[in-house]
């Protein structure tokens, strides 16, 4: 597997993620603060929410470790 299909699997794996959380989160926004809010107004930042912390996650750690042969 190439280093961007493997970034392209986690993206798509944080995306999902992000609408799950951020989607549940939703429904408890009357307790969260403003930035929470703005994050929860619309699926489709949510799932960017997601999707740049997924990949964010996978790029710390290739840059953490050792370089990989994929």
């Amino acid at each position: 597997m190439s280093r961007g299909w493997v970034l392209a699997f986690f993206a798509a794996i944080g995306y999902i993620g992000g609408v799950l959380v951020f989607g549940a989160l939703k429904y408890l926004a009357v307790y969260l603060p403003a930035v929470f809010q703005l994050l929860t107004s619309s699926w489709f930042l949510a799932g960017l929410v997601g999707m740049a912390f997924s990949v964010g996650l996978v790029g710390l750690y290739s840059v953490l470790s050792k370089p990989a042969n994929y």
